[in-house]
């Protein structure tokens, strides 16, 4: 990459053609290692422009810009979908294709896990960033856990998939993507569950602000939550199911009760209120086999959980 970008700037020189130096390293990133495809690239950049930047870069070459990227990962961060869906809606009315922009997401995740598997002090040359956007990301690595960044590689890759079986679905299943990325309670994979694991272990809040869409006689709109006071999750008392008697049958396995299981509800419900009401109406014991089973007084509770 670097040889490319190099030999580029030379041939710039030698043209007079005005070329920064994360613009030539850009078009060496895009080429691929094609030298023949880069010079190609340099000569529809330098057409359309006298000063060959980035953004020019990025418009001849019809894919979105670092900064997009990074503006939508900082709204899933904040789960803020009005971001989200309009910067779907401003690559779509640009004719930007929705698919490279999901492998372009994808390939920041990768950098951010790299840079956390790392602690902030990888090689470089790993990754095919200029210097500034290789700064906005180690930035941006904290705003995620790593368990996280996993799901989201699980959600854009299928996403990708996808993408590349329709030609007219592109717009629907990226914003079906997007949601599920941030919303993980909306994905029944284990993924999704390590993730929402991972944001209560890391004490992340429940109640932040997020703009939810809504629509209303076909046109959508943004309603505003703003975030209420933290407190102590508090339960209503719930009849008890009937514990089960301890089973010491012929392989002499036995059960009790987890005492912990109070607790653990409760900072569960941190995170999700809603399904820890029906955790709270359930008993839990742990086996002899090691296994941590629920107990539990009706269906509709039974089926929730299940969910």
């Amino acid at each position: 990459m670097e040889t490319i970008a190099s030999r580029l700037s030379f041939i710039a020189e030698k043209e007079e053609i005005d070329l920064s130096p994360d613009a030539a390293t850009l078009i060496a990133v895009l080429a691929g290692g094609g030298m023949r495809d880069a010079i190609g690239m340099l000569e529809l950049a330098a057409g359309k422009s006298e000063h060959v930047t980035v953004p020019v870069v990025r418009d001849v070459v019809g894919i979105a810009g670092r900064e997009d990227i990074e503006r939508m990962l900082g709204a899933l961060a904040d789960r803020d979908y009005a971001t989200v869906f309009g910067i779907i809606a401003e690559l779509h009315s640009s004719s930007k294709d929705l698919a490279v922009f999901v492998n372009d997401v994808l390939a920041c995740c990768r950098d951010m896990l790299l840079i956390k598997a790392t602690k902030k002090n990888p090689d470089k040359t790993l990754f095919e960033l200029t210097g500034e956007e290789f700064e906005r990301t180690v930035a941006l690595s904290d705003k995620f856990t790593s368990e996280k960044l996993f799901y989201y590689v699980h959600v854009l890759e299928e996403c990708f998939v996808s993408m590349t079986k329709t030609k007219t679905a592109k717009r629907l299943l990226c914003e079906i993507a997007f949601v599920q990325m941030g919303t993980p309670s909306l994905n029944d994979t284990p993924k999704a569950l390590l993730a929402r694991i991972s944001d209560l272990e890391a004490g992340v809040p429940a109640n932040r602000t997020v703009s939810v869409p809504t629509i209303e006689g076909g046109v959508m709109k943004t309603e505003e939550h703003p975030p209420q006071p933290e407190t102590e999750p508090v339960f209503t008392p719930a009849p008890a199911p009937k514990a089960p008697a301890p089973d010491t049958g012929a392989g002499g396995f036995t059960e009790k009760a987890a005492v912990y299981w109070s607790d653990a509800v409760a900072k569960y419900a941190k995170a999700d209120m809603g399904t820890a009401t029906f955790l709270q109406r359930a008993r839990a014991y742990k086996g002899s086999d090691g296994v941590l089973r629920l107990y539990v007084s009706d269906s509709f509770s039974a089926m929730m959980l299940q969910r």
